[in-house]
């Protein structure tokens, strides 16, 4: 059945994607999103003040589907988003970007998933990690509670891999926050998961482009310190009591950095079983799935150590530890893992 809205029939999908100075990739882009088998979408396009060939690129296309927006100077990638957002027509909007490619299956299966989970709003997959010289599969988190559990820590969600129920946008007010640059996204899904769940398909559907011009490489500084205001935001809105020593735990587990010190160990064990205590206490997160977060942030914790067999030796004897049913399985490759880093 057609998607309608006061008997005016609409595509079913809005492809939102946008292009600065892009040409480098914007045809195997655009051709990706063009050649899907699932037809039923609009695709639009914002050009955001390109000095490339860029919007040749996209005027060369001869596709009523494509919706070309020109912005009037360089506007910026969260204005960019929001302002595609608002002029779509869909019920779900499909993330794209103008250095990845969509992979053929990628729209049906995500809008099947959605047409059939009415309480998933926003749906990612697993995908290939690739550049000029090697590719890697990254698989997902798939449970909507261990999603929710993650991005206490890290965006967690692969951002132009994603399709969003354009509803829980419009119904809460949502929008990519100008407050959050370089982190629009990861600030985006710590407050859209408070009205929706979230999920992602056990499917390679997507290929992500790993290159010297992402933000995650050019802007690395600015993408920490605001990585952290969004971790300290979620905190709050999820109710988690934190004191300022904690909440700098807190940012030092995210941050991923080789932990150097015994001490810094202890302080990441008492905030772990704090958050796990507290979540417990005030049910605000499924305590199950909360519970598997907090162990895995505990072993990759102890596992980024200089502090060799110590390190191995107090993991093995934490609370966080025993409350996991699949601990044992990861002994050797810790071991052998604190025992490589305390050599370097």
């Amino acid at each position: 059945m057609p998607y309608q809205i006061n008997n005016h029939i609409l595509p079913l999908v809005s492809v939102v994607m946008s292009v600065y100075n892009g040409e480098n990739y914007l045809h195997e882009a655009i051709e990706s999103v063009l050649h899907q088998s699932f037809t039923d979408f609009e695709f639009i396009i914002i050009n955001d003040g390109s000095k490339d060939k860029s919007l040749s690129i996209i005027k060369s296309y001869n596709d009523k589907r494509i919706v070309l927006i020109d912005n009037d100077g360089n506007k910026g990638l969260i204005y960019s988003l929001n302002k595609g957002i608002e002029v779509s027509k869909g019920k779900y909007i499909a993330r794209m970007d103008a250095d990845d490619i969509s992979l053929p299956e990628r729209i049906k299966q995500q809008v099947d998933f959605l047409e059939s989970h009415p309480t998933i709003g926003v749906i990612g997959c697993d995908y290939i990690s690739f550049n000029n010289t090697q590719s890697k599969t990254v698989t997902s988190i798939y449970k909507s509670n261990e999603i929710k559990s993650f991005l206490l820590f890290t965006a967690t969600m692969c951002h132009p891999t994603l399709m969003l129920r354009k509803q829980v946008l419009t119904d809460n007010h949502l929008s990519y926050s100008e407050n959050a640059k370089h982190v629009e996204d990861y600030d985006l899904w710590t407050r859209m998961v408070l009205h929706t769940d979230f999920c992602n398909l056990q499917e390679i559907l997507f290929k992500y482009r790993d290159h010297a011009q992402q933000v995650s490489h050019l802007y690395h500084d600015v993408q920490l310190k605001n990585s952290n205001i969004v971790q300290e935001n979620y905190l709050k809105k999820l109710g988690f009591i934190y004191n300022e020593s904690e909440l700098n735990t807190h940012f030092l587990i995210a941050s991923n950095v080789r932990i150097q010190t015994k001490e810094n160990i202890r302080e990441i064990e008492r905030w772990l079983l704090s958050l796990v205590n507290q979540n417990t206490t005030k049910k605000i997160i499924a305590e199950t799935e909360f519970k598997i977060v907090m162990y895995k942030m505990w072993l990759d914790c102890c596992g980024n150590t200089s502090l060799g067999l110590w390190a191995y030796r107090y993991y093995q004897s934490s609370q966080l530890t025993k409350m996991s049913t699949t601990a044992n399985s990861f002994n050797a490759k810790l071991l052998a893992k604190c025992l490589v880093r305390w050599i370097k």
